[in-house]
């Protein structure tokens, strides 16, 4: 599982960035969420491609850092990314493939213990 977890981490990351800079070029393009919104003259397409770009920024970021921790077999990363997996299968179509694959791969019993603080372990055998 070791390897699903770099390639799920990597993934997330790839797909966090490739989101935010998409994102980025869009406001550039069409002069932030403002611009985006005007876009067009009916106020509830205008409202969704704003809300839209919004969202891909806020689940992109969560992908990105998610991703750096796990890939660093973060406890905390490996929470992220299940949570950003979770909202990201609404993304289609590739945020439904990444984040089933994310979350198969992050909630398998198998994973758990390569997130297993060392540390932590000694600390808890001690006490015991």
């Amino acid at each position: 599982m070791d390897k699903h977890v770099r390639v799920a981490s990597t993934l997330n990351i790839i797909f966090g960035v490739v989101g935010a800079l998409a994102v980025l070029l869009i406001w550039l393009a069409g002069g932030g969420p403002e611009g985006v919104y005007l876009w067009t003259d009916d106020r509830v397409l205008g409202f969704l491609a704003a809300g839209i770009t919004i969202l891909q920024l806020l689940v992109s970021v969560p992908c990105i850092i998610g991703g750096l921790g796990a890939r660093r077999l973060r406890q905390w990363g490996r929470i992220v990314l299940i949570v950003a997996s979770a909202i990201n299968t609404l993304n289609l179509p590739l945020g439904t493939i990444l984040g089933a694959y994310t979350l198969w791969v992050m909630l398998a019993p198998e994973t758990e213990p390569l997130f297993f603080d060392t540390q932590e372990h000694v600390r808890r055998a001690g006490r015991i």
